[in-house]
């Protein structure tokens, strides 16, 4: 039986559904105003395994209010309890990875901030928690988190105290609305691969990483998106290749984006897929596997003269960068890369607007007169 958890957008604030089939095949969803009921309901529907509704449910009256949480109703609750109950509902829902970094920003949190309940995380407290972060020290060295770390480390505190939100526990979130930083450092780690340089790594790449480079940097999808590609997401008919917004999605309509495939992505799919037997194309090879044959490739070129020392220590993300920057430099529009990439906003897509900086200056030179 499959059971799952979808978020719905309404005007009026996002609610929570439960959507289940039952064995006849009839498929049933009850909404919730947050997300923890809409998890309760569905851990009981796994734990029973019949697909019926809770007689507590079905009686209860479709239109019946949400109780908004007030300072009479509001209590304090130890920071350990609520937060360990977080883990559970998270874990059920990120991966492995994605947990870890939560964990690691959650730690921070409770070392700088030292919270003993839920409620006493106020504006202040928050505002005290990015300002700590801001000066943190990145690993053991003397420079400090880069702007987009902090947002990061924001970002998870918002979805935290979200859960405390959902489950009435405090009257409003003191993360959302902080104003994001401006992340220019960034853009200035981005590297970006020219035309000679990517043709001298499809040349020197190892046979075996081959494949997943040229995928990468052809496409502009995300590391995680390759390693979920299924045999059946190449939809060769149709010439479009299915890819799985893991990032992004909110709901089962923006599931999955199509990208579309032109004659060197299609040769190269169909030789991959002929090289393989199993459901992924391009499965995960341990923890380091991509950036070690990516950054050993870059050094043999550079030992070459074909590449720019200062871009040996090329990472993962670049790739992707490297395809939206000349995708753009190539004539492409914003809004289309946008839907390539699988953003939800077209601000994140206009950080690549410094390829077309070239093409700027040489506009004077294309008027007829």
């Amino acid at each position: 039986m499959r059971i799952w958890v979808e978020r719905n957008q309404r005007k009026a604030g996002a609610t929570w559904s439960t959507v289940w089939e039952e064995p006849t095949g009839r498929r049933r969803r009850k909404t919730f105003p947050s997300r923890h009921d809409a998890l309760e309901l569905r851990d009981q529907l796994q734990a029973t395994g019949r697909g019926e509704l809770p007689a507590s449910l079905e009686t209860a009256q479709a239109g019946s209010a949400p109780v908004e949480p007030s300072d009479t109703n509001i209590v304090s609750t130890p920071w350990l309890d609520f937060i360990l109950d977080f883990w559970r509902v998270c874990g059920a829902e990120v991966s492995p990875n994605t947990l870890s970094r939560y964990r690691s920003v959650v730690a921070h949190f409770e070392q700088d901030c030292q919270p003993v309940t839920v409620d006493q995380i106020d504006r202040n407290l928050a505002l005290d928690f990015r300002q700590k972060a801001m000066n943190r020290p990145r690993g053991n060295g003397k420079r400090t988190l880069t702007k987009s770390a902090v947002n990061l480390e924001i970002k998870v505190m918002r979805r935290v105290i979200n859960h405390a939100l959902a489950l009435g526990l405090v009257q409003d979130n003191p993360f959302s609305g902080m104003k994001r930083l401006k992340e220019t450092d960034g853009l200035a780690q981005m590297i970006v691969l020219e035309k000679d340089e990517i043709e001298a790594f499809l040349r020197q790449c190892r046979p075996e990483f081959l494949p997943y480079f040229s995928l990468l940097v052809r496409t502009g999808m995300r590391r995680g998106e390759m390693y979920q590609l299924n045999r059946t997401d190449y939809l060769r008919r149709e010439g479009r290749l299915r890819i799985n917004n893991i990032k992004t999605a909110t709901s089962s309509l923006d599931r999955f984006r199509y990208f579309p495939v032109g004659t060197r992505l299609r040769n190269d799919l169909e030789r991959r897929l002929g090289e393989t037997s199993g459901s992924h194309p391009y499965p995960a090879r341990g923890c380091n596997w991509l950036i070690d044959n990516l950054r050993a490739t870059a050094k043999q070129l550079a030992a070459l003269g074909q590449l720019d020392y200062s871009k040996t220590n090329l990472r993962i993300h670049d790739l992707r960068h490297t395809f939206a920057s000349h995708f753009l430099a190539s004539g492409g529009d914003l809004r289309t890369l946008m839907q390539l990439l699988g953003h939800k906003r077209l601000q994140t897509t206009e950080r690549y607007l410094h390829a077309l900086e070239s093409q700027t200056l040489r506009a004077a030179d294309l008027l007829p007169y």
